[in-house]
């Protein structure tokens, strides 16, 4: 009976610190990254590019939509 208990709780120790491990990489990651913004600039113009009115075009093929592909970015965009 003691050896089952003294199990459980070895494995609840050890989940526990799993679990608080990960918060405290979750919080150094983002302590280390304040601009997180900028990451989510460089996707605009491959999302301004990819951009397509999509009841405009379900309405015009009757419901099939397609978008329409107009790279609007360089390559000096991504670097």
């Amino acid at each position: 009976m003691m050896e089952t208990s003294a199990i459980t709780i070895f494995a609840a120790v050890l989940l526990l610190a799993h679990v608080l491990g990960a918060i405290v990489v979750i919080i150094l990651r983002r302590r280390s990254n304040p601009c997180r913004s900028a990451r989510r600039s460089r996707a605009l113009p491959l999302l301004r590019a990819l951009d397509f009115d999509v009841n405009d075009a379900a309405l015009r093929t009757g419901g099939a939509v397609a978008p329409r592909f107009q790279p609007t970015f360089s390559r000096k965009d991504f670097q």
